[in-house]
């Protein structure tokens, strides 16, 4: 029926509906399913930038901050796809996770294309 089915995830309950019904689009065929998340910090960042008058101190302080936050946010979204991944494989299913930072709506369409 399809090759390929994608799966945004952000973590919510109705994102998780959607995988259930790709999970049943793909049971009575070898479709691939592919989950992805695309994690956005451009609000923390803006918080984090300041108003320009900060002494190059607080500036690495912001920046060392930012990086962490990245990395948390994005080792976090790492562990959602893998967990789910792991279950859906279980389960049978080929699954391909991918982790993108950015505009979600563009990465979607981008990741879609691509695949």
């Amino acid at each position: 029926m399809f090759a390929n089915i994608l799966v945004p995830l952000d973590g919510s309950a109705l994102s998780e509906h959607a995988l259930a019904m790709a999970q049943h689009l793909a049971r009575s065929s070898t479709t691939s399913l592919h989950l992805l998340q695309v994690i956005s910090l451009r609000p923390e960042m803006d918080a984090l930038r300041g108003s320009g008058d900060e002494s190059v101190t607080v500036l690495e302080m912001a920046q060392d901050a930012a990086r962490r936050l990245r990395e948390a946010q994005t080792a976090r979204g790492q562990a959602y796809l893998e967990g789910l991944a792991v279950q859906l494989r279980q389960a049978g299913f080929h699954v391909t996770t991918a982790l993108r930072e950015g505009a979600a709506d563009e990465h979607i369409v981008a990741y879609a294309k691509e695949q």
